[in-house]
């Protein structure tokens, strides 16, 4: 689970602000991300959670790769059937 390692004792609320990209392409995804206080299920504590959708740009690559490999498939199986 990612963690942020710090130490600090502080009595007030603080904002923070962080980006989130994507891993494989770089893509930003603040807009595909959200915040919320959540209860941890192993230690019912809330605690600050965020929560991060896929990439819509990944996400479109591998349905066009799949799009193309069905095509593909596809393509084979009408020429198998012509041979026959």
């Amino acid at each position: 689970m990612p963690s942020f390692d710090t130490e600090v004792s502080i009595t007030e609320d603080v904002e923070i602000e962080f980006e989130v990209y994507c891993n494989k392409c770089g893509n930003g995804l603040c807009n595909e991300t959200s915040t919320a206080d959540a209860t941890n299920s192993y230690s019912n504590k809330r605690l600050p959670t965020v929560n991060v959708n896929p990439c819509p740009n990944c996400m479109n690559e591998k349905y066009d790769e799949g799009y193309e490999r069905g095509h593909e498939d596809c393509l084979k199986d009408i020429e198998k059937e012509k041979e026959k």
